[in-house]
């Protein structure tokens, strides 16, 4: 099928972020699992949580940015192969996982190295997913 329908696009675009959010929120219960909130943390409690990712140390930090990457990527791949090859829905994968990701850091600080590289994991791993997709279509 050479030109999937709409709701296909579309369910394949919702697919690759559903797909991409259930690995990026397995990276960070990672992270807890290693780096425990404090007692009696509650997740509406945005000041504590802030203060907890400030504390993080930068490689649990960039393990979640690798997730960010690789969750891009890897539901980017989901929704090209649910549309049949289409980049809409890569597209629109990485722009739903990097908003989604934007609007948690507006919500919760995080450090500012870590909110200026996040948009590129989304970016880096959209344009690898496109480019490998179009490879792979070049060579058939």
């Amino acid at each position: 099928m050479n030109n999937p329908s709409m709701v296909k696009k579309v369910g394949a675009a919702i697919a690759g972020g559903a797909l991409g959010a259930a690995l990026i929120t397995s990276a960070q219960l990672v992270v807890r699992t290693f780096h425990p909130l404090p007692a009696g943390t509650h997740f509406e409690d945005t000041d504590t949580i802030a203060a907890y990712i400030q504390g993080l140390p930068p490689e649990a930090l960039g393990g979640i940015q690798a997730a960010y990457f690789l969750a891009c990527f890897i539901g980017g791949l989901v929704a090209s192969k649910i549309s049949g090859g289409n980049n809409g829905p890569i597209y629109t994968t990485g722009a739903l996982l990097l908003a989604t990701s934007t609007l948690n850091q507006m919500t919760i600080p995080h450090p500012t190295w870590f909110n200026a590289t996040t948009p590129f994991m989304f970016i880096a791993a959209t344009a690898l997913t496109i480019h490998l997709k179009n490879r792979g279509r070049a060579s058939q």
